[in-house]
């Protein structure tokens, strides 16, 4: 039983970057920090019974934003995919945590996307490309390094 942290890399994070930066993006994640987030549980999950989704998957279309997320800086595209939150559910549904209200996808354009005015901001309408599910124990001090 270990804590889970289940991910999909952004595979085609070079085109992301070029659009945040027509956006007026300055400091973004570096090109393999793109992904999305599926779980994030900080109870201890018997990671046997978890099949990771080794198909990579391609989301287009639908209504997307651009908008922060917490209070300190990120900014992010959230997307709709039928998908993902099924997935998210179903290792919820497994035993995993979650400590957040609902599950929304997004990606992750900036931890420091306070100096931008995000009503100027067109979301980004092109594929998201993303990379089979990867798994790994959470690491609860993850945003020590965005400082």
């Amino acid at each position: 039983m270990k804590t889970l942290y289940v991910s999909r890399p952004l595979n085609n994070a070079g085109e992301f970057i070029e659009w945040a930066e027509s956006q007026g993006f300055k400091k973004m994640l570096d090109e393999s920090e793109f992904h999305v987030t599926i779980a994030f549980s900080t109870k201890k999950v018997d990671w046997d019974s978890i099949e990771p989704n080794t198909n990579t998957m391609t989301v287009e279309g639908g209504v997307r934003t651009v908008e922060p997320l917490g209070g300190d800086g990120a900014v992010v595209l959230k997307f709709k995919s039928e998908f993902l939150p099924k997935r998210w559910k179903e290792i919820k549904d497994l035993g995993a945590s979650w400590d957040y209200e609902g599950y929304t996808p997004h990606v992750t354009i900036t931890y420091k996307g306070t100096n931008i005015d995000l009503s100027q901001v067109k979301p980004y309408s092109g594929k998201l490309v993303l990379g089979p599910e990867t798994m790994t124990e959470l690491d609860e001090d993850w945003s020590k390094d965005k400082e």
